[in-house]
């Protein structure tokens, strides 16, 4: 009997992480746009007619063509890559990103298309 009742709680609880894994997932979303604002620290869209601000850290990963060669580059010359030297006003980008506490976080952001305007 104790065998029956150890199994039926260890099938609840791995049923129950299940499911707070499979919500945990249902946050991600993702959001397209063109970029209005973007610092180390943040990235901010135009989607349609919302604005939409995210976090951004070292954990966010960045997608775009070109972006190897000019990470490899700034490794030759012993400087660093930061996330606006990839991403610039007026970019369109798509963005994963999920729910942490309240804000939304950038997972990924992909560079769809760089800015046509002369920098």
């Amino acid at each position: 009997m104790k065998k029956i009742a150890s199994l039926a709680l260890a099938l609840l609880l791995a049923g129950w992480a299940g499911g707070a894994l499979a919500a945990e997932k249902s946050k991600t979303m993702v959001a397209q746009g063109k970029v209005t604002a973007a610092t180390n620290l943040s990235l901010t869209i135009e989607q349609g007619s919302q604005t939409l601000t995210f976090t951004v850290d070292g954990s966010t990963k960045l997608y775009g063509k070109g972006l190897s060669t000019m990470m490899r580059e700034k490794k030759a010359k012993n400087e660093t890559f930061t996330f606006t030297d990839g991403v610039t006003v007026d970019d369109l980008v798509k963005v994963v990103y999920h729910d942490v506490d309240g804000k939304m976080h950038a997972a990924q952001v992909t560079i769809v298309q760089k800015s046509l305007a002369k920098k």
